[in-house]
Formats: C-alpha cells, sequence, structure tokens
C-alpha cells in the first residue's frame, strides 16, 4: 500500500500545488482550532437532525466570522482540486486557477442568494439563522471531505469519479436539508422559488462552464 502510494506520488503530473493545497488547508485546521478549541464541535453540533430552532446554537446574525472565511477558502480549493483532477489533470497550475476562479463565483453567488434570500422573508428565525445555516454546511462539507480527498488523490488518483459521485450526492443532501429548513417557515412556493434562483441554476451555471472529462 505504501509502496503504491509512492509510486503514485511520483507519477503525478500536476506540479505539486497539490500538497501545498492541502498544506494550507491542514494550517487552516489547525488555526481555527488554537483560535477557538470548540469551534468544530459547535459546527458539527449546530447541523444535527434535530428541529432548527434558536435553540440549536446558530449565531444571532449572518456573520462570516474569521474561521468561516477561512474554511470557505478551504471550500473553493478543495472542490476546485478536485474537479480538476477528473476533468484536467494534465492542463497545469493555469487551468486550476480557472477552476478556482469557477467554483470562487459559484460559492459566493450561492452564499449571497442565502443572504438575500433570508433577508426577503419576514420571519425572524430565518433572518437570524438561514445564512448562517448554509455556511456551516459548506463548512462541515468541507472538513469531512478533505481527508477523502487527500487520500484518494496521493493513493488512487484514478478513483476521482467516486469523489464526484460523492459531491452529487452531498448536493442533492444539501438541497433536501435546506427545502426541509425553510418548510419549517415558509411556502413551498418560496421553497421552490430558492431553490431555482439560488441552488439549481447555479448548479446547471456549473456544469455549463465545466469542461468535459479527458
Amino acid at each position: 500500500m505504501i509502496l503504491t502510494i509512492l509510486q503514485n506520488i511520483e507519477r503525478k503530473n500536476i506540479d505539486y500545488f497539490d500538497f501545498y493545497l492541502f498544506l494550507f488547508v491542514a494550517i487552516t485546521f489547525i488555526i481555527i482550532k488554537l483560535n477557538d478549541s470548540s469551534y468544530f464541535n459547535r459546527l458539527f453540533g449546530q447541523f444535527s437532525l434535530k428541529s432548527f430552532s434558536k435553540e440549536d446554537g446558530f449565531p444571532e446574525k449572518s456573520i462570516l466570522s474569521f474561521s468561516s472565511f477561512l474554511l470557505v477558502i478551504c471550500y473553493i480549493f478543495l472542490f476546485s482540486l478536485l474537479f480538476y483532477a477528473f476533468f484536467d489533470k494534465n492542463g497545469g497550475i493555469f487551468q486550476f486557477f480557472q477552476f478556482i476562479l469557477l467554483f470562487a463565483v459559484f460559492t459566493i453567488l450561492q452564499l449571497i442568494g442565502a443572504f438575500v434570500f433570508e433577508k426577503m422573508i419576514d420571519y425572524s428565525e430565518i433572518k437570524s439563522h438561514f445564512f448562517s445555516f448554509k455556511l456551516h454546511y459548506n463548512e462541515i462539507v468541507t472538513v469531512t471531505l478533505f481527508p477523502l480527498i487527500l487520500f484518494v488523490n496521493y493513493a488512487f488518483p484514478t478513483l476521482f469519479w467516486i469523489l464526484i459521485l460523492i459531491v452529487i450526492l452531498v448536493q442533492i443532501i444539501n438541497i433536501v436539508r435546506t427545502a426541509i429548513y425553510l418548510s419549517t417557515f415558509i411556502s413551498y412556493f418560496h421553497i421552490l422559488l430558492y431553490l431555482c434562483t439560488s441552488e439549481i441554476i447555479l448548479i446547471l451555471f456549473l456544469v455549463k462552464y465545466l469542461p468535459k472529462p479527458l
């Protein structure tokens, strides 16, 4: 197993920038842990299957904290690397930056959509918590997928398609949980309006501009 991993590292042709990306994410996790030792515990505790209410521990205001900001950057980097390795692994670092730009636009628009939508709904619970709910979900995905992407990248680089399937499943769960969350406060029409404008259209935008697999 160790020999296979070492052989794959030697054969990989991605200019080693993946190593620095993983190092950046690992250091980011350490910084967050040192800055707030209970942050990750609260993060996973907030996203439980219990009912979504003020008792769940979500912030009273939609604030992008320093830790959240760092995790959003990690989210963009990891997903960019994942799709780059699957779609265009020989494109070089400049092609990789195109993936970063694409996923940065996708993530920012998604978060802006959540922020704007919660301000348009006249329910205090959503005004306080919906943006945080969406933000925390991306953070949990980042923390959860990081070890998987790291392992597959060095041990089994030909199996990135499995991670792509996992990402698709994660996005489906995201849409379903968002609908469940919103159903607690608003009508089905508004739920459908949000999903179409801030989820489905953005996903179609992302699919349109992703290159075809080599």
